[in-house]
């Protein structure tokens, strides 16, 4: 089965950035992953005899940055192994594809964000695969038919989705390690550590249906992409409360960075954006 939205000669580019960015995945991003994570790990170990607080960094880092090749390399391998299947132009592989380049770059930001933190002044290797990717997957994105206004939203749409899940997988990491480094253990009498056993859990759910939902808004099916819809809105909805909350409690009695803030905007922006009528009717089509 054909998708309308999509022209042969898109699929035939589709076909070419699967294979080029697929073998960059494969093999390219896994070298980058493993020297970011041996310049900071070296950098972090250094600095715990003079700040404690970093004395479980290493093992979260090294456990998020061995998950994060794996998804690299299995999305690259995909996208190589279904470019045949794109170029011929069948259906089900545009949003097989559009997944497979969205996920490295979605846990390529846990590779970038603690690097640039600890090692400032210095670019991450690892930049080199949200860069790759977030070319790949936008034109991905724009190749399909469509108005500029059905562009315009497919970039503000599809762009949260990701951007947003790129930013609370760092705060996963986050919320997880703080309620491991909670000097109280076994209780959460401090607020501050305590929140994050809201937060965490609400941000892994939401960035579960965040990437089921690019797929799923990238399809042929209008009731799949209604469904990938509302798995963005009750992300971003969930991703807001999650994260206006421990930015507020964590900004009490010190003010700190702005991390969760800054999520809890994306996560407003990406339901505001779901829920624009003009925009609405062009991801996923009038119902039928």
């Amino acid at each position: 089965m054909n998708d309308e939205r999509i022209s042969k000669r898109a699929y035939h580019i589709i076909a070419i950035v699967a294979i080029a960015y697929g073998l960059f995945a494969a093999i390219v991003a896994p070298l980058l992953i493993e020297t970011t994570y041996q310049i900071l790990t070296q950098t972090i170990v250094a600095l715990i005899p003079v700040d404690p607080h970093l004395t479980l960094s290493p093992g979260f880092i090294t456990t998020w940055f061995f998950a994060q090749r794996g998804v690299s390399v299995v999305a690259g391998i995909t996208l190589v192994v279904i470019s045949f299947k794109i170029w011929k132009g069948e259906s089900w592989s545009y949003p097989i594809a559009l997944s497979c380049i969205s996920l490295p770059t979605i846990f390529g930001v846990l590779n970038t964000l603690p690097f640039l933190v600890h090692v400032p002044g210095t670019p991450p290797p690892a930049i080199f695969i949200i860069v790759s990717g977030l070319i790949s997957y936008f034109i991905v994105v724009l190749v399909q038919r469509g108005d500029t206004l059905t562009k315009v939203a497919r970039v503000v749409v599809f762009g949260l989705l990701g951007v947003t899940a790129g930013q609370i997988n760092v705060l996963i990491m986050h919320g997880i390690k703080g309620i491991f480094d909670n000097p109280d253990a076994p209780l959460l009498t401090n607020p501050e550590i305590g929140v994050y056993g809201f937060e965490a859990p609400l941000n892994i759910i939401a960035i579960l249906m965040f990437i089921f939902a690019i797929p799923l808004l990238a399809n042929s099916n209008i009731k799949r992409r209604t469904l990938g819809w509302n798995f963005g809105v009750i992300g971003g909805i969930a991703v807001a409360m999650a994260n206006f909350l421990t930015h507020i409690i964590r900004n009490i009695p010190i003010p700190r960075t702005n991390d969760f803030l800054l999520a809890g905007i994306l996560g407003t922006a990406l339901v505001i954006s779901l829920l624009i009528p003009a925009f609405k009717s062009r991801i996923i089509g009038n119902d039928e």
